[in-house]
């Protein structure tokens, strides 16, 4: 609506009527507002009325407190204690049993869980590692003779007798005379 200098009494009337109208109708006419509205309701309908709500907000919370008691609960200090304690004495029987077979307890220091990674070099890491070991071993548990004694092509029948099967071998190579000799 443009401006206009000297207005009559009824030109302004009829242009005050015509922006009421205007306003009043907007950018909708009533009858699209009264659909849109009633589209609204409908839209409403569909959700939860507030008994229906407080009733699922109830069922809920009963549900919670039930599940409450598989909650772990937390452990006191001398649980915590008890088992540090059993798992050092699992690593110390798994250490005994490793012994005892002869198996080098260096074993339990290696995390064999590496063995299964997608990653190339934790698998290498512990080829090598049980590499080292196990060479060690067989150098730590390989024959080392002792008692070197100087032998002058004497020795006693007595001697012979407390000779182990491989130092008898050993002596058959090296002077069969002398294991003939003995072994009769």
């Amino acid at each position: 609506m443009a401006w206009k200098e000297n207005l009559s009494q009824e030109e302004y009337d009829a242009d005050i009527e015509t922006a009421t109208n205007t306003a009043k109708e907007g950018l909708f006419t009533q009858e699209q507002l009264d659909t849109e509205i009633g589209k609204t309701k409908d839209l409403f309908k569909e959700y939860i009325s507030k008994e229906d709500f407080e009733k699922a907000k109830g069922e809920y919370e009963t549900t919670i407190k039930d599940l409450e008691q598989y909650k772990p609960k937390d452990k006191s200090e001398t649980e915590i204690e008890l088992e540090k304690i059993k798992a050092e004495n699992k690593i110390y029987k798994a250490k005994e049993i490793l012994q005892n077979e002869s198996l080098p307890s260096q074993l339990m220091d290696i995390d064999f869980e590496k063995l299964h990674s997608e990653n190339e070099e934790d698998r290498k890491q512990v080829v090598e590692s049980l590499k080292e070991l196990f060479a060690d071993e067989k150098f730590n548990n390989s024959f080392k003779p002792t008692g070197h004694k100087k032998n002058d092509g004497e020795m006693t029948k007595e001697q012979f007798e407390n000779m182990s099967y491989k130092e008898r071998m050993n002596l058959f190579k090296t002077n069969p005379n002398l294991f003939n000799t003995l072994n009769n």
